[in-house]
Order: C-alpha cells, then structure tokens, then sequence
C-alpha cells in the first residue's frame, strides 16, 4: 500500500480530526447531493485530507497522478479538499458514497454535524 507523504500542514489546521475506531457505516440516498449540500462545511471545517487522500488511492478511486496532482497544485488544505470534491461529484455516485464512508471513517465528529 501507497501512503502519501504530504507534510503536517493538514494535521495543524485540523481541530476536528479523529479516528473512528467502530466500524459503523453510514448509508446516505444521495451521497452526491450530500456532498454538493455539504460543500462549503466541509471546506470550512478543514478536515485532515492526507488519510482520505490515501484511501481514496488505495480504493482505486483515485490513481497516484490525481493524487499528486491535487497535493502538489494546491497549496491550501482547503483548496485540496475543494478539489476532491468537485472531482469525486464528477466520478457519480459509487465515487460519492466512497468518500462520505472515508469521511465518516476518519471524521466522524464532522460527519455529524453535516446535513443529511
């Protein structure tokens, strides 16, 4: 498994970061919609984005040049998590669900306080 060395900038502006350690999954009817509804929270709560990066490499929803991509042309945590959005809401909705499941992974505390 590809882990990706992006610094320590994301850990620092995170506030909300944690790990789920359950293996409780959430199922939203449109995670596209969720996402797009979401959008500007997520943006503005500035998640940790290395981890999710990651998974979504390693779950093959992103290949290693996207990845890279987005790490090395935007410099901002949040310009980063911006552009993984708009590209997952291209890919449709398998893509879409794949994140939210990362996203609730990962942050679960945030997740919980976006809208359903």
């Amino acid at each position: 498994m590809r882990k990706l060395n992006h610094g320590s900038s994301d850990k620092e502006n995170n506030k909300t970061a944690g790990t789920n350690t359950s293996s409780e999954e959430i199922f939203i009817e449109d995670p596209k919609k969720f996402l797009k509804n979401n959008f500007s929270k997520i943006i503005q709560e500035k998640p940790a984005w290395n981890n999710i990066l990651d998974d979504l490499f390693t779950q093959d929803i992103f290949k290693e040049e996207q990845v890279d991509s987005i790490v090395k042309d935007h410099s901002t945590v949040q310009d980063q998590i911006r552009k993984t959005l708009l590209d997952i809401m291209k890919q449709g909705q398998k893509s879409c669900m794949t994140l939210v499941q990362i996203m609730n992974r990962h942050h679960p505390s945030l997740m919980k306080k976006l809208e359903i």
